[in-house]
């Protein structure tokens, strides 16, 4: 409540979808759930890009698809990955993925 007050009297208007929050609970933004202190990536975010790495390494394994695309595929969802607190995620996912490459899972 005094959040809202707060932006009444500098003369805000909120937006109706605007939903002001604890940030304790942590807040879903861009695709990360946000805390004070840390950073999530949301689960339906890496369950699609695991879909795409694994395609895209079934792709690569047929030689449909050249490994560039493949590695700049991967570079760009492990950027978006490292902005949050995910090393040991991203490091399962290449071993996931070598073992795609390889035909070994």
């Amino acid at each position: 409540a005094t959040a809202s007050r707060y932006i009444n009297e500098i003369g805000l208007v909120v937006n109706p979808k605007t939903c002001i929050m604890r940030t304790a609970a942590g807040v879903p933004f861009l695709g990360y759930k946000v805390w004070a202190d840390h950073r999530r990536v949301l689960r339906p975010n890496i369950v699609a890009g695991r879909r795409r790495m694994w395609g895209l390494a079934s792709l690569l394994r047929r030689n449909l698809i050249d490994r560039r695309e493949v590695e700049t595929s991967l570079r760009s969802w492990f950027a978006h990955l490292a902005q949050a607190d995910t090393y040991q995620l991203r490091t399962h996912i290449v071993d996931e993925i070598n073992c795609q490459l390889e035909a070994k899972c």
